[in-house]
């Protein structure tokens, strides 16, 4: 899968702080399909306001990702980071704007919380995590055939564990979970988890 995301800051006490994610749908029944290139963009995308060490009633920024097929990214494909030219950057701006609107429709007045946006997309994800065509979510694998597409944390060569998001779980909870999966197999079982549940408040 790949994403267009948006990495708002809020102007301060403008927006309230929502402690759960928000996802939004133009066409439910094509929630599977987000990523299709014969579909239009955007189809819907993920909300967040995440959470800072003193977070009150007001959030201080937003999160938004939107699958895209990669397709759209073509064009500047074989391009550095920093030398897509102006083509590119008019092609993000159009992209954000597209979807600012739909997230006017999620929470009206939002244009006017908006104190600074910059937008990533697939190539971005690519060109600073190294993934091949900037996917978010690992190696395609087979619900049918799970034994074969799992890629272990500990490998057959004395001290190398692998972790990140083609291991085990992918996304923003599993690559933790794979990560702490990595962690107790180098320092032991629940080692990490008991750690964790010491440190809850």
């Amino acid at each position: 899968m790949w994403t267009f995301s948006l990495y708002i800051k809020v102007k301060d006490h403008s927006f309230p702080y929502i402690n759960h994610s928000e996802y939004f749908m133009t066409q439910y029944e094509e929630i599977w399909n987000c990523s299709r290139d014969d579909r239009p963009w955007p189809l819907g995308f993920l909300f967040m306001t995440p959470p800072v060490s003193d977070q009150n009633a007001y959030a201080r920024k937003v999160l938004v990702t939107a699958p895209m097929p990669y397709s759209l990214v073509l064009p500047w494909e074989n391009a550095k980071v920093g030398c897509r030219g102006k083509s590119y950057e008019h092609w993000k701006e159009e992209r954000t704007k597209e979807l600012l609107k739909q997230i006017e429709e999620l929470h009206p007045g939002f244009l006017k919380c908006i104190d600074k946006i910059e937008s990533s997309s697939p190539l971005t994800i690519r060109d600073y995590y190294g993934v091949k065509e900037g996917s978010i979510c690992g190696f395609s694998k087979d619900c049918n055939n799970i034994a074969l597409s799992q890629v272990p944390v500990v490998t057959k060569i004395k001290n190398l564990f692998l972790t990140g998001q083609n291991n085990n779980l992918h996304g923003i909870c599993g690559v933790p979970l794979t990560a702490i999966n990595t962690c107790e197999a180098i320092l032991g079982a629940n080692y990490v988890i008991n750690k964790i549940n010491l440190c809850k408040g």
